[in-house]
């Protein structure tokens, strides 16, 4: 079973290795967040706000296979 600190190391290595400026990630179990972490900035630029786990991003193109699934 993973710890919270290898989940947050394996993260934050995907995190760096990417071209992302931030996302949020939750782990549920059943009804309980167990999980819930902020990576990263909302823009590429320098010194941008801290993604946080409050954060509400734009859907974006995720919209397209979400309407498609519904």
């Amino acid at each position: 079973m993973l710890s919270i600190e290898s989940i947050d190391a394996i993260i934050q290595q995907t995190f760096d290795e990417t071209r992302i400026p931030g996302f949020t990630i939750a782990v549920l179990k059943g009804e309980e967040v167990v999980y819930a972490k902020g990576f990263g900035s909302i823009n590429k630029e320098e010194g941008g706000t801290p993604v946080t786990c409050d954060t509400i991003f734009r859907i974006g193109s995720l919209g397209k296979p979400l309407t498609g699934s519904a």
